[in-house]
């Protein structure tokens, strides 16, 4: 019994398969910037972009006069959030950080202990190493 012919490959200009492409050029672009310039770094940089495609003038200056400049604000809540916001960002990079650190140590580590087991194989003697060394 013959198979039936496979269905036809969706169009090329298809809008679902735009939307797709757009969607990962942004995930792209996103974590390209994390990885640059860490969460905190990122949030900011995020943010000015937003603020410079979306916001009207007026909306700039405004944003300009309060965050910067302290003009008009009446309360404390604008220049808390986005304070406690920026801190649990850098928190959240901090922690981040730590892991890739403990990771490269315990390779740089496996990798020492290979090579060490790489030269010993070629003696017939043990090898002195550094921390033997310390002790003596």
């Amino acid at each position: 019994m013959p198979h039936p012919p496979p269905p036809p490959p969706p169009p090329t200009g298809s809008r679902a398969g735009n939307a797709t492409a757009v969607t990962i050029s942004i995930i792209r672009f996103f974590t390209i910037v994390v990885d640059r310039f860490g969460w905190p770094g990122a949030s900011l940089i995020i943010s000015a972009m937003a603020v410079q495609s979306w916001a009207t003038a007026e909306q700039k200056h405004q944003i300009v006069d309060m965050f910067i400049l302290g003009k008009g604000m009446h309360s404390w809540w604008p220049m808390v959030v986005p304070s406690v916001i920026f801190v649990l960002l850098a928190w959240a990079q901090y922690e981040t950080n730590k892991r890739e650190v403990r990771k490269i140590k315990q390779e740089m580590r496996r990798i020492g202990a290979e090579k060490s087991a790489l030269q010993q194989e070629g003696y017939e003697r043990q090898l002195r190493h550094t921390r033997s060394l310390e002790g003596d």
